[in-house]
């Protein structure tokens, strides 16, 4: 069986500070043979200093296994070592809805997209002095 070794601390109250908190993370994976017992499993670890670095790479982690639609399996590399380290401590997108009328369902999508690509910054002009659009 495979399974997920995932090791950070938590503490009560853990908040990201943009300037401060270590986004870093680890994330192994390795074959390990079955041998004659049987099949092989894969070792899958986790490391990361914060919460905010293990959930990087747990969303790695995903974005590495593949569905396959047609023969009804599931992909993932069988050994890769990744070690990230966010560059920019605020990664994000600016949306200006005061301007430009964006649906809410689309608002919705581009928020979950930020997960997928790390980011931890959502700046939404939602007003300005012409107009106050939310109603």
């Amino acid at each position: 069986s495979s399974g997920i070794n995932a090791e950070w601390p938590l503490r009560p109250g853990t908040f990201l500070n943009l300037n401060t908190t270590d986004e870093a993370y680890t994330l192994d994976i390795v074959t390990i043979s079955g041998g004659e017992a049987g099949p092989s499993t894969l070792k899958i670890t986790v490391t990361a200093k914060t919460y905010f670095g293990a959930r990087h790479a747990l969303e790695t982690l995903s974005q590495l296994v593949l569905y396959g639609p047609v023969d009804k399996n599931t992909y993932i590399t069988n050994s890769i070592k990744i070690e990230d380290i966010p560059v920019y401590p605020w990664r994000g997108i600016s949306v200006d809805t005061s301007r430009n009328y964006i649906a809410p369902a689309t608002i919705k999508t581009i928020i979950d997209g930020l997960a997928g690509a790390k980011m931890n910054t959502f700046h939404w002009h939602l007003t300005d002095s012409h107009s106050f659009p939310f109603a």
